[in-house]
């Protein structure tokens, strides 16, 4: 007799949320810059005070953005990477 796996049910639902997550934003990891992204991060100093995490608006965003940058530079890869990780684990969070 074939004994079966069973895993808890959480897993399945991570899981699939990564998968969906991974789905929607895969697209997004090699497009260009565009309208406001390029003024952003071509002003000298525009990350800066960004690094630390403020409870201000859009403060985590610009915070994961800013540590982003500081790791792995302006490489819009990684950038768009970043983000998808932070819409998955935003995504199980929920």
């Amino acid at each position: 007799m074939l004994k079966t796996l069973t895993l808890p049910q959480p897993f399945f639902i991570i899981v699939a949320l990564l998968i969906a997550v991974v789905g929607v934003y895969a697209g997004s990891l090699a497009t260009h810059f565009f309208f406001d992204d390029f003024t952003f991060f071509s002003t000298p100093g525009a990350m800066q005070g960004y690094s630390h995490l403020h409870l201000v608006p859009r403060g985590l965003s610009y915070a994961t953005l800013s540590w982003t940058v500081g790791w792995f530079g302006l490489e819009i890869f990684w950038l768009r990477l970043g983000n998808v990780l932070l819409h998955a684990a935003n995504a199980i969070a929920l």
